[in-house]
């Protein structure tokens, strides 16, 4: 038997656990969860990754922009503010178009905006209206696996199933995003200057920067590759079709 093979695993299961799974690998809730996680990287990758580069300094190899703090947080609110626009706009479109065109468009909206930041970040206004793209995508991916985890499941699990949205988006996929970009920017550095003291810190190279807005912008196609999944499930469920959607009770 499993138990006389596995004695300790008892130890973590409970017979009341806080969150359903059987609802929570759910085919709408998992495919959900991985797009909040591969967008909360890539969230990260837009956001501190563009607000760090536009301060390094302008030196061959990185091509920094030498902006002040200040103006490195300014170029990154165009995403802020679209991502406030996109939340009603997507709430309310998605009453007619349904949600799931909603969270495959925001995902690959926003990795058009980290791939264009590859393209263009010789100043703060383009850098700036490359992350206002970002948060036209991020907007409607929030947006939308909010909807999911409201509508999608019976209403006595939406609570749980909603408090764990940003601990997935953030705690997950911003934690690990962190550690990646740290990696990037260790990995990939400029030579020390000539006449630069023993020890002193060297700075990134441009690479590091590329090389991270390339991951966070495929992990963001990832992203709407799952989306395409729940796309998929939800036009099949609403005919009947797929038994995995996990349905309201008819009131």
């Amino acid at each position: 038997p499993r138990s006389t093979l596995f004695p300790y695993t008892t130890l973590f299961r409970s017979p009341r656990p806080m969150v359903d799974q059987t609802v929570f690998w759910s085919r709408p809730i998992w495919v959900n969860n991985a797009v909040s996680i591969l967008a909360g990287f890539g969230l990260f990758g837009a956001l501190v990754a563009t607000s760090t580069f536009a301060q390094l300094p302008p030196v061959p190899g990185l091509n920094g922009l030498g902006a002040s703090p200040v103006a490195g947080a300014w170029v990154i609110v165009p995403a802020e503010w679209m991502m406030l626009v996109m939340g009603p706009i997507t709430g309310y479109m998605s009453r007619r178009m349904g949600k799931g065109p909603f969270l495959f468009a925001g995902a690959a909206t926003e990795a058009l905006g980290l791939f264009l930041v590859i393209a263009f970040h010789g100043s703060l206004a383009e850098l700036a209206i490359c992350m206002g793209v970002v948060g036209i995508g991020i907007g409607m991916v929030c947006s939308a696996f909010g909807l999911i985890y409201v509508e999608d499941v019976p209403p006595e699990h939406v609570g749980r199933l909603f408090g764990i949205s940003p601990i997935l988006a953030t705690g997950v996929g911003g934690s690990i995003g962190g550690a990646v970009f740290a990696a990037f920017l260790t990995a990939n550095h400029l030579p020390p200057a000539p006449g630069a003291p023993p020890g002193a810190p060297a700075l990134p190279s441009i690479q590091a920067f590329e090389g991270f807005w390339a991951l966070a912008g495929g992990l963001s196609l990832l992203a709407a590759a799952f989306a395409a999944v729940y796309l998929v499930t939800y036009w099949s469920g609403f005919r009947g079709g797929d038994r995995a959607m996990v349905r309201r009770p008819a009131i």
